[in-house]
């Protein structure tokens, strides 16, 4: 079994994670993934700068396969993120 991305957000909306952040209502997501490049990886400003302009591919679900207790095979978990929009019927969720 093998991690699937599903849901894959058109690219005419999302290209790069200034865009992500704005579709999605992810507050500061380029100012903290900037943040953890820097103290984290390390990584040089000039390097900081590029990936943060770099182009993405978004997606709203993964699927995580688990092993089942019984070692027989996988129960499918979907992880996703909704961001600030509503799922299914107006629920809200706390991804």
């Amino acid at each position: 079994m093998y991690l699937k991305l599903q849901g894959k957000l058109d690219f005419g909306t999302v290209s790069n994670l200034g865009d992500l952040e704005r579709v999605t209502g992810l507050c500061d997501l380029v100012l903290v993934t900037s943040a953890f490049m820097r103290g984290e990886l390390r990584y040089s400003e000039v390097s900081i700068s590029r990936v943060l302009s770099a182009g993405i591919r978004a997606y709203k679900a993964l699927e995580i396969p688990m092993p089942k207790l019984n070692r027989e095979g996988f129960v499918v978990h979907h992880a996703r993120c909704t961001g600030l929009r509503k799922f299914r019927r107006g629920q809200s969720r706390s991804d």
